[in-house]
């Protein structure tokens, strides 16, 4: 009889390096010049992180303002 399959352990979550993800994709789509998507990817960093810091912040503002 066949053995049973061994279970895969799934990676550990972490937060903190999808937070990593979601800014360094912010920073393409903005240099992409697409600022909807940039803000989008600051908002998921910051879901993650629970707040952005104040620099971020500023770029959320900066980068909303092209969306005018």
């Amino acid at each position: 009889m066949p053995s049973a399959p061994r279970s895969r352990r799934l990676p550990a979550y972490d937060a903190d390096e999808e937070a990593r993800r979601a800014l360094d994709w912010a920073d393409v789509a903005s240099m992409l010049g697409d600022f909807d998507e940039a803000v989008s990817w600051l908002d998921r960093a910051s879901e993650l992180l629970g707040s952005l810091p104040p620099e971020l912040e500023a770029r959320r503002r900066e980068w909303s303002g092209h969306l005018r």
